[in-house]
């Protein structure tokens, strides 16, 4: 399971190459992050979905 965990993360990452302002990227992201017990980067990746969508109400949920 966790394998395929790693391989949102990479395919996360590459759709923010493509598009870095895509909130529900890096809400994806931190998601997967989260579910790998990563805090430190789910977090990070959290906020920066924040930074492009600021009325997200699901991220505030899920950083609380």
């Amino acid at each position: 399971m966790l394998n395929k965990f790693q391989e949102a993360i990479e395919a996360y990452q590459k759709s923010l190459n493509i598009n870095s302002k895509s909130a529900e990227c890096y809400f994806n992201l931190a998601s997967a992050y989260n579910d790998t017990f990563d805090y430190k980067l789910a977090t990070k990746y959290y906020k920066d979905s924040l930074k492009h969508d600021s009325n997200n109400i699901d991220t505030y949920f899920c950083l609380a």
